[in-house]
């Protein structure tokens, strides 16, 4: 019950954290919030984005974040196939990036061949789903390992029980 229960948590995780993305619709400038340091992903929610093999990337997409009043960041390739379709939202990992200062960035998105679909922007997803499936996973076979391990050393004692009983000479009743 408890592998259940830490699995079910990570998933509700990992869907809240997509349901609080912060999003830019694609063709505008938007203000968004970094409240810490470290990486995040910027990730394109539109038509398509969780299509598999076939998708080849937002179409003709041009993306900047920068500081309000400084240069934009270096964003680089996602090195992974990240894909999801959760609710409403149905998206890809573009890019990573590093922010050094928290605080307010100004996102820009353009693409001439489409106008549909936002960019999303916020922590990677991958550290919130894959610990809670691996810690569950463990819990769990450490449930059935050790509920074997109960069911043997029963059977074990019974059975002991049983030899020793065998070999007492049986006692007199008067």
């Amino acid at each position: 019950m408890a592998a259940i229960a830490w699995i079910a948590s990570g998933v509700a995780g990992f869907i809240g954290q997509i349901d609080d993305f912060q999003r830019v619709p694609i063709g505008e400038e938007r203000r968004v919030a970094f409240t810490g340091t470290g990486g995040y992903t910027l990730y394109y929610e539109g038509p398509g984005a969780d299509s598999g093999d076939s998708f080849s990337g937002a179409p003709d997409l041009e993306v900047e974040i920068a500081p309000v009043d400084g240069r934009p960041l270096r964003l680089s390739d996602y090195d992974s196939d990240v894909t999801y379709t959760i609710h409403d939202h149905e998206g890809r990992a573009l890019y990573s990036f590093e922010i050094d200062d928290p605080g307010t960035y100004v996102v820009r998105s353009d693409s001439r061949l489409a106008e549909v679909g936002e960019i999303a922007v916020g922590r990677g997803l991958g550290r919130r789903l894959f610990g809670p499936i691996v810690g569950g996973i463990a819990v769990g076979l450490w449930g059935v390992g050790g509920g074997i391990g109960i069911v043997a050393l029963t059977a074990l004692r019974r059975r002991d029980a049983r030899r020793h009983q065998a070999a007492r000479p049986p006692s007199m009743v008067r």
